[in-house]
């Protein structure tokens, strides 16, 4: 073997070994970052909800949870209130508005920076979840973190078995929401109205919901009715959204 193959080789080691260094740091990133969010997630359920003596978080819909607003709101005045569904390791989060839709794209609820974002609303809502189509959004995280357990509504057997959400307001009301429609749509088009002028065109908003959405449950949905669009990526193409739509169908006194 001549000196210019022995040197070759060596290149060829060295970048070989250097790749892997570079992935191996890659990953330990990743490690650190879901490790953070996870210590996120339980500080935060530790410092802001209370959970009363009986109710055992693993099977309960949350009703009779206490959540310290004025805490929360005192760490960001930016929550607006909180997302659970009956599953707590599926969506357990505060919910945010920040002045940009852009800011919590890459902060976490308080502020730091963090990949994963936040559950967060559209900037063009009104905070109290009052307008006719609330939008809220979310990373679709590969360990299912934020919105990525989204993704199982695409079964009709899923939906039917899990149908409702709950979001949690400062007022101290609980709103429990009916999950039914799963679509793939574009980012920023028709799915992402938040007002109407007319209630014609709220219904035609929801016709074509129900033709677009490759799973829908058979409920009435009308020109009355408050909606809630929970949206995140897709698996494809950069401008594909997934959303996950759900019609308000009670609110309750929480606390």
């Amino acid at each position: 073997m001549n000196k210019t193959h022995r040197i070759l080789r060596l290149f060829l080691l060295f970048l070989c070994l250097g790749s892997l260094l570079g992935a191996g740091l890659l990953l330990w990133g990743h490690i650190r970052e879901e490790l953070a969010q996870q210590d996120l997630d339980k500080e935060t359920k530790e410092d802001y909800v209370t959970i009363p003596d009986g109710l055992i978080p693993e099977v309960s819909t949350s009703d009779g949870y206490i959540y310290d607003w004025d805490a929360m709101q005192a760490t960001n005045e930016d929550v607006v209130g909180w997302i659970r569904f009956d599953n707590p390791d599926q969506i357990d989060y505060p919910i945010v508005q920040g002045s940009s839709n852009q800011t919590y794209l890459t902060h976490n609820w308080k502020g730091g920076y963090s990949s994963y974002g936040s559950i967060f609303m559209n900037t063009s809502n009104a905070p109290d979840f009052t307008d006719a189509n609330t939008l809220l959004y979310g990373h679709r995280m590969i360990s299912g973190a934020m919105f990525g357990s989204l993704k199982k509504y695409k079964t009709h057997t899923f939906m039917e078995e899990n149908p409702y959400f709950y979001i949690y307001t400062p007022d101290g009301k609980k709103r429990t929401y009916e999950i039914y429609a799963y679509a793939q749509v574009t980012d920023a088009g028709r799915a992402y109205t938040i007002r109407f002028d007319t209630l014609k065109e709220r219904q035609e908003y929801q016709d074509w919901i129900r033709n677009k959405a490759s799973v829908y449950r058979d409920i009435t949905v009308g020109e009355y009715d408050s909606l809630v669009t929970l949206s995140t990526c897709a698996s494809s193409g950069y401008y594909n959204r997934i959303i996950v739509q759900g019609k308000l169908i009670a609110i309750t006194q929480n606390q």
